[in-house]
């Protein structure tokens, strides 16, 4: 059964699109590209070099166990929303921290997404709200992620925040990295998080 994965928009090869975004950081690499490229380098879509259409082999649920109602069609729309484990998301942060430290091409594209951030609107550290969340406490957004986070101004540090508090930090200087599960938010970001990064002790 074919399943097509494509981009929106006029469907072109990942590496032409990688090459043409990442002059443009600034749009966001489109989760599909991701998606995409995921499938393709890990066998499970075969690329269609004269349609310009990824083909899936094989359909993985990648909807949280509900079936897409564009289940066995060619369409344009793929989930990006994938079940992982906790050490799941550790094992992805240490290959991301080593990926920029090396400078290979997926660091390089975090290296530019760093540079290209922009001003982060909802930076607000002193918030009585603020401990909540931990994207009150950067100063920029680029490429899903956040950098320059308070207090460690001048340091090479990024994170991604999703729901119900399921965090991310590196400090890609010092290669320290902190994962968080859970399933609430209310607890306070600071301890657990942003001080355990920025000053390497976990809290007592």
């Amino acid at each position: 059964m074919a399943y097509a994965v494509k981009p929106k928009g006029n469907a072109v090869p990942f590496k032409q699109e990688l090459n043409q975004t990442s002059k443009t950081l600034d749009k966001e690499l489109s989760e599909e590209y991701i998606l995409s490229y995921l499938y393709y380098e890990n066998g499970i879509i075969k690329y269609n070099g004269k349609s310009k259409v990824y083909y899936m082999e094989q359909s993985p649920s990648l909807t949280n166990g509900k079936r897409s109602e564009y289940y066995g069609q060619q369409q344009t729309k793929a989930s990006y929303s994938f079940f992982l484990t906790r050490m799941d998301f550790l094992r992805i942060a240490e290959a991301m921290m080593k990926d920029y430290q090396d400078q290979t091409c997926v660091g390089q594209y975090l290296k530019a997404a760093q540079v290209q951030s922009k001003r982060w609107y909802k930076y607000r550290p002193n918030e009585d709200f603020a401990k909540w969340w931990l994207h009150n406490y950067a100063k920029r957004y680029g490429a899903q992620f956040y950098f320059d986070f308070h207090r460690m101004g001048g340091r090479n540090i990024m994170a991604a925040s999703g729901y119900n508090s399921q965090n991310m930090m590196i400090d890609l200087d010092n290669s320290r990295i902190v994962v968080t599960n859970s399933a609430s938010s209310a607890w306070d970001q600071r301890t657990y998080i942003l001080n355990v990064i920025r000053d390497g002790e976990l809290p007592k």
